[in-house]
């Protein structure tokens, strides 16, 4: 396992506080990506990172204190904390804290820029990547716009329209109603290089254990978490047997969830984080998981059966919209949150145990919706705005 997040954390802060970044590429044209901390939308931007980076670019990373701990094996883009806080909070006093943070981390950017002088900023969303776009714009430095999800963010809303170019991942994209169509260009949502090495689908045999992957970020975690049990209490003695689980939860839930499947008699491998998601997503059988963009687009190029229970408290109900590029192809299968009840769950997962020729069909599908150009067509869209 890798070192915990907050000791990642502190080492990222203690570099991005006192020194420069170093640049693997010193004379290299520069580009800067400008990301919330999530891995939604990190991992498109190192994506872009990497594809750059066979194009003799070098990248910085301008992102929140989750961000400079994220993804600590792309050791060839340096980062840099830039202070940012959510503008939309409840409570007066909130709202003027976010300002704040803003206002800071607006005055911070412009610095960075000066000091680094990138050919243009890239933004990937999250509220944390305002403050590092707004300057870029505000000193003529060209803006490109990359949204993940099958609605615009509330920044990448705002951002866009004074931005080159808006790329978006899913088509239709919706929340910029009346932006000029040369503005726009889909490219897909970029992932990870090594999802891409993952072998065609393997349908296990009756004989052979079902491997389930199940993940979900922070929320769908603790969902996750307190539902699964419940699916596999509701399950035979005989077909438990047949699972063996790897799944996501908050660390606070590790050891619980663990005992809660030692207790039910399921096989499970229970941990906060897994490094090689690559490795996992191979030995999957089927793939339980929210439908934030990033996932949605790895369930496509590794092309594995999957069930998507999207986020309802997600803005703009964007999850369901995100799954629904897959659903509609019969590529994967949607559980609403809200209906879910566990005794008809664990009947779909009974049939699926049984039906190993619909799984392999699904993955099939999932695979042809794939779109492994995503990378190079977001840098071909970046070079574009340099003229």
């Amino acid at each position: 396992m890798p070192p915990s997040s907050n000791l990642l954390r502190d080492r990222a802060l203690m570099t991005a506080d006192n020194d420069a970044p170093h640049f693997a590429r010193p004379n290299a044209p520069l580009i800067a990506l400008a990301s919330g901390g999530t891995g939604g939308h990190l991992f498109p931007a190192f994506a872009l990172a990497e594809e750059l980076n066979k194009r003799g670019f070098a990248s910085v990373l301008l992102t929140d204190e989750r961000g400079l701990a994220f993804g600590q094996e792309y050791t060839f883009v340096p980062r840099h904390l830039v202070p940012s806080m959510g503008l939309f909070g409840t409570g007066r006093l909130n709202q003027l804290k976010g300002l704040l943070a803003m206002g800071r981390g607006y005055f911070k950017a412009r610095r960075l820029l000066k000091q680094f002088k990138p050919r243009a900023v890239v933004g990937f969303g999250g509220y944390a990547s305002a403050p590092s776009v707004l300057a870029a714009q505000h000193t003529g430095i060209p803006t490109l716009i990359h949204e993940q999800n099958s609605v615009f963010g509330r920044a990448n809303r705002l951002l866009a329209r004074k931005a080159r170019l808006a790329c978006t991942s899913f088509q239709p994209t919706y929340g910029l109603d009346g932006m000029a169509a040369d503005k726009l260009r889909h490219v897909s949502n970029p992932v990870r290089a090594q999802l891409k090495q993952v072998s065609s689908y393997q349908a296990a045999q009756p004989s052979q254990t079902f491997k389930v992957l199940i993940y979900g970020g922070s929320q769908g975690a603790r969902y996750f978490s307190k539902f699964m049990p419940l699916v596999m209490e509701a399950l035979t003695p005989a077909e438990r047997g047949r699972f063996e689980l790897t799944q996501q939860a908050r660390p606070e839930d590790v050891a619980e969830l663990s005992q809660r499947y030692t207790t039910l008699g399921v096989k499970a491998t229970v941990s906060s984080f897994f490094e090689d998601m690559a490795s996992l997503y191979e030995q999957a059988h089927l793939v339980i998981c929210r439908s934030g963009a990033s996932s949605v687009a790895e369930i496509a190029t590794v092309g594995r059966p999957a069930v998507f229970v999207p986020l309802p408290t997600a803005i703009d109900d964007q999850q369901t919209l995100n799954a629904r590029a897959l659903v509609d192809q019969q590529a994967a299968w949607l559980w609403a949150q809200g209906e879910n009840e566990p005794g008809a769950r664990a009947m779909a997962l009974k049939n699926y145990l049984t039906d190993p020729l619909t799984l392999a069909q699904v993955a099939a599908k999932a695979r042809t919706q794939s779109h492994a150009n995503a990378a190079s067509n977001l840098a071909d869209a970046v070079l574009s705005v340099l003229g």
